[in-house]
């Protein structure tokens, strides 16, 4: 299984969550930077993926909230997809 750690503590937007995201991933250049486009990445994944999300006190209200909907998508992969799992660790 391959597990990421997914690093937010020091992101501001959502757009630099994206970017962050799509390189941390290894998405290509054609990559929406959206949500819609990391569910449809996440959902086309053919090996086993646990990512793990580090968030802290100190975030951004805007990355707060966008964080809050990253969750439903990822909880709308994990019922899509058996070998996703995900968590959020708070720092």
């Amino acid at each position: 299984m391959r597990k990421i750690k997914v690093d937010c503590r020091n992101i501001a937007t959502p757009a630099a969550f994206q970017i962050y995201f799509q390189h941390l991933l290894s998405y290509p250049g054609w990559y929406g930077r959206n949500l819609d486009a990391m569910y449809d990445m996440l959902t086309e994944e053919t090996e086993p993926l646990h990512l793990i999300f580090l968030t802290g006190e100190e975030m951004t209200p805007e990355m707060k909230t966008y964080l809050s909907r990253v969750k439903q998508v990822l909880a709308d992969v994990s019922i899509e997809s058996e070998q996703f799992t995900y968590e959020f660790i708070t720092e």
